[in-house]
């Protein structure tokens, strides 16, 4: 179906209804300034509701916090030769942490840009930090170290068997 307009101008009319000449006209005359006004409140709105929710989510975790002992920590083989970016990169990590009679294990497997944090989670093998346990993640807090793991149910490969039946 072609639509007519004066001047000798026709144009098939879009999927949705809208004419394209008259949204082209609307453009040029200025009027979608505030539609792209509308666009910005719309993202900077939605910028400072998930700011707030999400400072309001790690308030909560504060309280949660309980002391643990790191027993295990396995760094993993990292990548080799031409496998390898060209800077260096972090070591992924398997732990293990006891919190009273209770074992937990998770992985740490960070992205391999040159940004991500660099961190030896073997160093603290055997010492006491810092927990906040969730049903999917572990965030092990000590000096200079604030990681976050993702929980490992089916554990495997560590050397003490209760961390591989947590």
């Amino acid at each position: 179906m072609i639509s007519g307009r004066s001047g000798g101008q026709s144009l098939a009319p879009h999927p949705e209804g809208i004419d394209l000449l008259v949204l082209t006209d609307a453009m040029l005359s200025g009027e979608h300034k505030v539609f792209v006004e509308l666009d910005m409140w719309t993202k900077l709105s939605a910028l400072i509701v998930s700011v707030v929710i999400l400072t309001a989510d790690s308030g909560s975790s504060e309280q949660q916090r309980q002391a643990a002992v790191i027993v295990e920590a396995d760094a993993l083989p990292g990548c080799a030769g031409l496998d390898c970016p060209p800077w260096p990169t972090p070591l992924d990590f398997d732990v293990c942490v006891r919190i009273d009679q209770h074992f937990y294990s998770g992985m740490y497997r960070p992205w391999k840009g040159p940004w991500a944090k660099k961190i030896n989670l073997s160093a603290l093998e055997g010492k006491s930090v810092e927990v906040v346990v969730t049903d999917k993640h572990l965030k092990i807090l000590a000096p200079r170290v604030d990681v976050r793991l993702k929980r490992l149910y089916p554990a495997k490969g560590f050397r003490n068997p209760s961390c591989n039946n947590p």
